[in-house]
């Protein structure tokens, strides 16, 4: 395993996010312009507004808490009782509710569901931990560019979004499957070592 591609994968999954997350919402203020306010009014914390709290409190507390409230927690237990999938679901339902209005519950109920992916592929909120610091950083400081890239390039932008966060799980996938692999022989070496003695 690469802990260089990890990381990688972890930032593109991050980025890919970002466009993923624009991409419903503008679909969703398309069908029901009159919830773009609601929006509107939840960007406005960035910017020209930001401070130091905001970003320690948007960057860091919240996905602190968030991850262990719904990766940690919630998917944790509910994984127990029912299949993988359904509990992922559950928990990206609840995390999506949490975010208060339909706009900004659809985003994070997406982002949610592949933050399960990565929750159980990794088997650490770690991993979970960091994209989600790195999704609010980007939406803090770069919001605008991925709003901008919309604009101009909609489609180009919707299909990059998806690829991107795709090949992230991917890589991500491939690189933990390397890791799990590389210490299966060492277990069974030092099993062949303790037959032996």
């Amino acid at each position: 395993m690469s802990l260089w591609l990890v990381l990688l994968s972890l930032v593109l999954a991050a980025a890919g996010l970002q466009f993923v997350t624009r991409l419903i919402v503008v679909g969703i203020t398309t069908f029901f312009p009159d919830l773009s306010w609601v929006y509107q009014l939840l960007s406005e914390g960035g910017g020209s507004n930001l401070t130091p709290l905001y970003v320690i409190n948007t960057v860091i507390l919240a996905p602190l808490v968030e991850e262990t409230a719904f990766r940690g927690i919630t998917l944790n237990y509910a994984r127990k009782i029912m299949p993988f999938w359904v509990a992922n679901l559950w928990q990206a339902l609840l995390f999506g509710v949490c975010h208060t209005s339909f706009v900004t519950g659809a985003y994070a109920f997406v982002m949610g569901a592949v933050m399960g992916y990565f929750f159980r592929k990794g088997r650490s909120m770690g991993y979970t931990i960091l994209i989600h610091m790195l999704v609010n950083l980007i939406a803090t400081f770069a919001s605008d560019a991925i709003v901008t890239c919309y604009d101009r390039y909609f489609v180009l932008s919707a299909v990059f979004g998806i690829a991107l966060t795709m090949f992230a799980m991917w890589l991500f996938s491939k690189e933990i499957q390397k890791k799990a692999e590389s210490e299966k022989p060492s277990e069974n070496l030092s099993e062949n070592e303790k037959q032996e003695s």
